[in-house]
C-alpha cells in the first residue's frame, strides 16, 4: 500500500502499490557450480587450488603451516618481541636464540658456530684457552646508511680457561674481525660476559675496557703461602691467573717490575678465596703490597684486583 499527503491534516489516502520483483544475482545452475562440499582429503575442491595452497589447508596447525611456508621460529626466522605503542620510547625488538658450542680450544677464525645466524647470545664451552679473531656476521641487519648493525653476547661458559679477542686480525677476513680498544686483545676470563655490536663492518664490544682487556696472559699456582711469587713473563704481561692446589692461600708479595707504574690484574682462577697480605715481613721490601686501610684484601673465587706498582709496592686500584 501507499501513502499520499495533502496539505490538510485529514486527506490521507491509501492505494495499492506493486512490489517490483528484483532478477536473481546468481541462477540455480550457478549456485549448483559453486558449491563445492569438502571431503577429507580436499580432493573435491582439488582441481581449483594451487598445490601450494592444498598444502597449506591439510596443515593440522599453525606450527605446521610455518614449517610449510619456511618460517619456523629461531630456524628460518628470528622470534619477534613488540614494545606497546603506548610505551616510552616506543620501538621494535628482535630477540634470538642463545646458542652454545662446546669443545672449544685453541684459535678460531672467521668464527661460524651452527645457528649463528640467528642468535643473540653464544654460550662458549671452552675445553682449553680459546682465541677468536673473527666471527661471521651471518645475516646482520643492514640500517638506513647502508651499515650492518647487530648486537651478540659473548660468554665464556667455563670455569678454568680464557677466552681472548684479537683486535684487527689478518687471520679472519676483514669484515668479520674485532675493532678493540687502545687497539689491544680483550680477554673474557672465566664465566664473564661481553656485549659485541656490529657496525662499520667490524665487531665492537661494548662492556667497559677499563678491566678484562689485556695484551698478554699469564698464570701461577699457588701450593702453599707464598712470598715473593716470581711470574713468568710479568712485565710483558697484563694478566696473571692464580690457580691454587688446596688453600686458600696467602700472597705476601709480588716481584717488583722493572719499573713504576706496571699495571697487573689478579685473577683467583679457584673455587677458594685468595688473600694478599697487607706489608708483610714474609716478603721483600720492594715486592710488597700496600692495601687501603691497612687491612688484608681478600679476593673471592674466580674474582680479580687490579694492582699498579710505584713508590716501591703494589697497590690495587679502586
Amino acid at each position: 500500500m501507499g501513502v499520499r499527503y495533502s496539505n490538510r491534516a485529514s486527506d490521507v489516502y491509501s492505494y495499492p502499490r506493486p512490489v517490483k520483483r528484483q532478477p536473481a544475482i546468481l541462477s540455480a545452475a550457478e549456485v549448483a557450480a559453486a558449491y563445492q562440499p569438502l571431503d577429507s582429503g580436499l580432493t573435491t575442491i582439488a582441481a581449483n587450488i594451487t598445490a601450494a595452497g592444498h598444502a597449506l589447508l591439510d596443515d593440522a596447525s599453525a606450527s605446521a603451516q610455518r614449517t610449510t611456508l619456511g618460517l619456523v621460529i629461531d630456524t628460518d626466522v628470528a622470534a619477534q618481541s613488540h614494545v606497546s605503542a603506548n610505551a616510552p620510547h616506543s620501538s621494535q625488538t628482535w630477540l634470538g636464540s642463545w646458542i652454545a658450542p662446546g669443545s672449544l680450544t685453541g684459535s678460531y677464525n672467521d668464527w661460524a658456530p651452527t645457528g649463528i645466524g640467528n642468535a643473540i647470545g653464544i654460550n662458549a664451552g671452552l675445553t682449553g684457552n680459546m682465541t677468536l679473531t673473527g666471527i661471521s656476521r651471518s645475516d646482520a641487519g643492514v640500517t638506513a646508511d647502508g651499515q650492518y648493525s647487530r648486537i651478540v653476547i659473548l660468554r665464556n661458559n667455563s670455569a678454568s680457561y680464557t677466552l681472548t679477542l684479537n683486535h684487527e686480525s689478518g687471520s679472519s677476513s676483514a669484515a668479520n674481525r674485532f675493532f678493540l680498544p687502545y687497539a689491544r686483545s680483550y680477554l673474557l676470563a672465566p664465566y664473564s660476559s661481553a656485549i659485541a655490536c656490529y657496525s662499520y663492518n667490524r665487531w665492537a664490544i661494548l662492556t667497559d675496557p677499563s678491566y678484562l682487556l689485556f695484551a698478554n696472559v699469564t698464570g701461577a699456582t699457588l701450593t702453599a703461602d707464598t712470598n715473593n711469587l716470581a711470574i713468568t713473563g710479568q712485565d710483558a704481561g697484563d694478566l696473571c691467573l692464580i690457580s691454587q692446589t688446596g688453600g686458600p692461600w696467602n700472597l705476601t708479595g709480588i716481584v717488583a717490575p722493572a719499573a713504576d707504574y706496571k699495571r697487573l690484574t689478579l685473577y683467583n682462577n679457584a673455587a677458594v678465596n685468595l688473600v694478599l697480605k697487607h706489608n708483610s715481613g714474609s716478603s721483600s721490601a720492594g715486592n710488597k703490597f700496600w692495601l687501603p686501610s691497612t687491612s688484608d684484601l681478600t679476593i673471592p673465587p674466580y674474582g680479580s684486583k687490579m694492582l699498579v706498582y710505584f713508590s716501591s709496592q703494589w697497590r690495587p686500584v679502586g
